[in-house]
């Protein structure tokens, strides 16, 4: 959508009503992206009830909590996207997030390392991965 957020939702929207799982997942991100989180919170909650066994439904519902500042919601959410895609490095990068909010460095470094171990060599994330993951391992003595 390029930016052009309030074109796309018509789409997502019209897709969404006829439980459309992608346009769900979509329209909450773009939602999010516009600044509506209550109704990227609801796109996010149908894709769930719609499809609980979807990774990339947990992880939409994820960075909802996570812009409301639910952070156990987005732990919880993250944590069962990857129960549900163990070999997405999507889902453990997100939980680091979450954990690193919820001052839990020890899960954190256990999700960042896993991060390292399922991601591409490419993937842009890494470079704050491995960063990350040397700060903590520094700051708590590992």
């Amino acid at each position: 959508n390029i930016g052009r957020y309030g074109e796309a939702m018509i789409i997502y929207s019209k897709l969404a009503s006829l439980g459309n799982i992608a346009a769900l997942n979509n329209g909450a991100n773009c939602m999010l992206k516009m600044g509506d989180i209550a109704s990227a919170a609801s796109y996010a909650e149908r894709a769930v009830n719609s499809r609980p066994d979807d990774s990339l439904c947990w992880i939409t519902l994820g960075n909802v909590c996570y812009a409301q500042k639910d952070w156990i919601g987005a732990h919880r959410s993250y944590t069962k996207a990857h129960i549900i895609s163990p070999e997405d490095p999507t889902p453990p990068f997100n939980i680091s997030l979450s954990a690193l909010k919820l001052s839990q460095p020890t899960v954190a470094i256990q999700a960042l390392t896993a991060f390292l171990a399922l991601s591409d060599v490419n993937d842009s994330r890494r470079l704050w991965a491995t960063k990350q993951l040397q700060t903590l391992k520094i700051d708590n003595k590992c």
